[in-house]
């Protein structure tokens, strides 16, 4: 599948009722890379919408996103996870790139669920936690130039460095 443009502007807004979603370039000049933001409950319908969008900003099987859910409160499970591997791995995308902006120190254990359950689906996802926005460009930025070679421990989602 042919991916879109690079995000240069902010994309359409997404209003589930009870969560919204917002989109648009990851600050820092990172080309190739999106910001999302979660708001309100992160269910398993907000985490398919939001991926139904980045599915289509991914450039050679590589997703990069910093997903910004200090404002959301969580309520993800294996079938959620589950179904959005299964989504990103249909567009030819191999490999996810996440930093998760967060301040619950907690939310780190649902992160690793997450990336336990992409694994197990054959997706390679590199991530880091971070507690403040100014951090999530830098650890993002260290994530992209990984060049990809063999996983290394304490590199997949949910890692703390």
């Amino acid at each position: 599948m042919q991916a879109l443009p690079a995000v240069t502007r902010a994309l359409a807004p997404i209003d589930g009722g009870d969560f919204r979603l917002s989109f648009e370039p990851a600050p820092g000049g990172l080309d190739g890379a999106v910001l999302a933001r979660v708001q309100g409950r992160f269910t398993g319908a907000a985490l398919l919408a939001a991926y139904a969008v980045l599915v289509h900003h991914a450039e050679e099987g590589v997703l990069n996103v910093i997903a910004d859910t200090r404002g959301a409160e969580s309520f993800l499970d294996f079938a959620a996870y589950d179904a959005v591997t299964r989504l990103i791995t249909a567009h030819g995308i191999l490999r996810l790139n996440l930093v998760v902006c967060e301040r619950d120190a907690g939310r780190r254990y649902v992160v690793k669920f997450g990336n336990e359950v992409a694994e197990l689906g054959g997706l390679e996802v590199r991530s880091e936690l971070v507690s403040d926005p100014a951090s999530a460009v830098a650890a993002l930025r260290r994530l992209m130039a990984d060049d990809g070679g063999a996983a290394m421990p304490g590199r997949s989602l949910g890692s703390q460095k």
